[in-house]
């Protein structure tokens, strides 16, 4: 025989052992498991979940008292406004009592700024707390039923008023249609009901 084609012969026997040698590597190899991919409306979960309320609530109480507290103060200065009327302008009583009036609303303004700005932090601060809450009860969730991923889906449609409202709504959706079974937001929010009843003095 031919050096040549036995050295032709010996590449293509080689190259079919390669070629069956990948192909059952391929087979021996475990075929990748499926994605398990769910859904859940995280807003209606901040929305429903007993502790979210009974904090928001307590936050709405303490911004109600500043507000009347307020209202307090301005009443106060508004009297004062009124006592100005039965002075004479610019006799020493007048004077004394309107740089006591500008001090007082002065002070208000900032008083109420500061509990503004108080009230703001706290309600981040709360809600960042939530929401890292939410998540753990999401994976927990998730883990016992086996899933994956979990997407954000807002179960219910927002109103729009105009076309581009709409479009910002449509770029914004990030699941398009799911399978209702797919959805974890009540069972969620039992999860997390249930643990806030449980530790609840």
């Amino acid at each position: 025989m031919n050096r040549k084609v036995l050295c032709v012969l010996v590449l293509a026997m080689v190259g079919v052992g390669a070629l069956l040698l990948r192909e059952s590597l391929a087979q021996a190899r475990p075929a990748a498991a499926p994605t398990r991919v769910a859904v859940c409306d995280v807003m209606e979960l901040l929305d429903n979940y007993d502790r979210a309320k009974d904090l928001m609530n307590g936050l709405e109480k303490e911004k109600d008292a500043i507000e009347a507290e307020g209202k307090k103060r301005k009443d106060k200065i508004d009297q004062m406004n009124q006592q100005l009327d039965g002075l004479i302008p610019n006799s020493p009583e007048y004077g004394k009592l309107l740089d006591e009036m500008e001090e007082m609303a002065f002070e208000l303004k900032a008083w109420m700024e500061c509990g503004k700005s108080r009230t703001l932090r706290k309600h981040l601060r709360l809600t960042q707390d939530l929401y890292q809450e939410i998540r753990q009860a999401v994976a927990a969730v998730a883990k016992s039923r086996g899933v994956d991923v979990v997407l954000f889906f807002e179960r219910k449609e927002r109103p729009t008023n105009s076309t581009p409202e709409l479009a910002r709504q449509i770029e914004t959706r990030q699941v398009v249609w799911h399978d209702p079974r797919l959805d974890l937001t009540e069972a969620v929010l039992t999860h997390l009901n249930k643990a806030y009843k449980e530790r609840k003095p």
